[in-house]
């Protein structure tokens, strides 16, 4: 059973250290205004959704005007050469 909570560095009880960090990420506030308002259609968002020990993973692509949702099954790996 994992264990909850933070030791004393501050990182998450049963992880190491740099486990979970996302390097070169953008940030949701770098985004162009126009892609905020939602009203030229072709901006798309995308997430990654790890299953159970991470040993299965899918991509969601959703676009952004429509809300319409392309889910994408990651079975080679989750690296961007991969996806």
């Amino acid at each position: 059973m994992p264990a909850y909570g933070t030791g004393p560095s501050g990182v998450p009880l049963g992880r190491s250290p740099g486990t979970g960090e996302l390097k070169n990420m953008a940030q949701i506030s770098e985004r162009p205004a126009i892609a905020d308002d939602r009203a030229v259609p072709g901006h798309w968002a995308g997430d990654l959704v790890r299953g159970k020990r991470s040993q299965s993973a899918i991509a969601t692509l959703v676009e952004r005007q429509t809300r319409f949702i392309m889910p994408c099954r990651l079975g080679g790996g989750r690296l961007a050469e991969h996806v």
